[in-house]
């Protein structure tokens, strides 16, 4: 799991992003040179080119119970106290924020029904596209 810094929830100038996916029902993406800006309601899965044939991810079975399982490579679970990225393909958790490991206890910023964070794009394998996300 990456170190402090991966999963920032204090963005400052979210207009300093520039689009990479606009307004989904669930999400949307901005980039910067570093950083993904997200706002997304809870849950985001992200799909990759790379879909490994009879692959079934133990952790998706395990968070998601019931739901099938579409080849998805990563998910970004958001609320107002946490911030978790995973992976499927690996089973691991590659980032967390939790707010009452802060020192201010500070809550991941909630606008307009969507909580708002930037993630380290160095935690991806590969850039995000704008298909990728449902």
């Amino acid at each position: 799991m990456q170190n402090a810094g991966s999963i920032k929830t204090n963005i400052e100038a979210a207009s300093a992003f520039k689009p990479l996916l606009e307004k989904k029902d669930n999400c949307s993406i901005r980039e910067n040179n570093d950083y993904y800006l997200f706002k997304v309601k809870d849950t985001a899965f992200i799909k990759t080119q790379e879909k490994p044939s009879n692959y079934i991810s133990k952790l998706f079975a395990e968070l998601f119970p019931g739901r099938k399982y579409n080849h998805e490579k990563y998910v970004i679970i958001a609320d107002s106290n946490e911030v978790s990225l995973y992976n499927f393909f690996s089973n691991n958790l590659l980032a967390k924020f939790v707010s009452s490991f802060t020192l201010d206890q500070r809550k991941v910023h909630k606008e307009n029904g969507y909580y708002v964070f930037a993630v380290k794009k160095a935690l991806f394998d590969e850039p995000l596209k704008p298909g990728d996300v449902e």
